[in-house]
């Protein structure tokens, strides 16, 4: 009973787990995607403050 109950419990982390790194990806892939769009979509002032914020993050 006690294995059933570890077992249960370590099924439940490892889902949380995996639900968050998949939250992170999609998150990540999702601001990438939307910084692309900007830059070969967006006008010249949303691009140049885009390059600036990614300069200030490097750093």
């Amino acid at each position: 009973m006690e294995l059933i109950a570890v077992a249960v419990i370590g099924g439940i982390v490892l889902a949380l787990v995996l639900a968050w790194l998949i939250y992170v990806v999609v998150g990540r892939a999702v601001g990438t995607l939307i910084d692309w769009a900007i830059e070969n979509f967006g006008n010249e002032a949303a691009a140049e403050s885009l390059r600036r914020s990614r300069e200030r993050e490097r750093h």
